[in-house]
């Protein structure tokens, strides 16, 4: 149970981050389509390993 609950809360804390900084219009769309896309700043892609 505790586990769903942190989940919970991460995806919260997530989501109202972005929530608050598009209200506050401080929200970079690139950045985030770059950052949820997993493309670094120069454009590359980076290979996430386990």
């Amino acid at each position: 149970m505790s586990e769903a609950r942190a989940l919970t809360n991460l995806v919260g804390n997530g989501v109202a981050t972005v929530v608050v900084a598009k209200w506050v219009k401080e929200l970079d769309h690139q950045k985030l389509d770059d950052v949820l896309n997993n493309r670094a700043p120069d454009g590359k892609t980076h290979e996430i390993s386990s």
